[in-house]
């Protein structure tokens, strides 16, 4: 896992920060959907 990440860590560091984006729309929805 390291290896890979030094080898390519923008590339890593994207999918990461996609990942991340992700998870908070979702909490955000929810949490719409909940409050709402």
């Amino acid at each position: 896992m390291l290896q890979e990440f030094n080898s390519n860590p923008k590339s890593n560091f994207r999918s990461v920060n996609t990942e991340l984006n992700g998870w908070r729309i979702w909490v955000h929805t929810w949490r719409a959907d909940v409050y709402c």
